[in-house]
């Protein structure tokens, strides 16, 4: 009928607040334990960072080395394919005037093939070595990297040492 009515007549404004907190006074130990813990942490991130860059180190001087030895095998090879030049010349010069057969010539020229490619695959590695080792230093891929430090043959132990001194230490260290 028009008229309006008050349900709720009071409508209280109640605010509560709480504060609360709480004092650690036993941890039995875990506190100390987990500052050494932590410690240890950061000992153990430090030998990481150590590991990796003699790690890096490692891998340098293993992609120079590969480099320096497939370039050495590459000369090697190509020395070879030399020498298997002169001998298919040789064969041939010999099948021309009737001292070698034919088969004589073609084995030649398989071995001289299989030779070339043994070279193709030497320089290929020397290559990749080439490759991975600019990649290593952080060197661009135009870089020509010239190895200076060569290949020298091992020394046997008997020459390094002297034979004799290896005969006598042998001798004394028998039952």
């Amino acid at each position: 009928n028009g008229r309006t009515q008050t349900l709720f007549p009071n409508l209280p404004e109640n605010y509560r607040a709480r504060v609360a907190g709480s004092w650690l006074v036993f941890a039995g130990g875990r506190v100390s334990s987990a500052v050494r813990a932590a410690e240890r942490e950061r000992e153990a991130s430090e030998s990481d960072v150590r590991s990796e860059r003699l790690d890096a180190i490692l891998d340098v001087q293993t992609a120079y080395w590969r480099l320096v030895t497939a370039r050495q095998v590459a000369e090697v090879l190509r020395e070879g394919l030399r020498a298997y030049d002169a001998h298919l010349q040789d064969a041939e010069n010999r099948e021309r005037v009737g001292l070698a057969a034919r088969n004589e010539v073609l084995a030649v020229r398989v071995e001289r093939a299989r030779a070339e490619l043994a070279l193709l695959r030497a320089e290929n590695g020397a290559a990749t070595a080439e490759v991975n080792l600019a990649r290593l230093t952080g060197l661009g891929p135009q870089v020509r990297i010239e190895a200076i430090e060569p290949l020298r043959p091992l020394v046997p132990a008997a020459e390094r040492d002297g034979l004799e001194e290896l005969v006598a230490a042998g001798l004394a260290a028998r039952p």
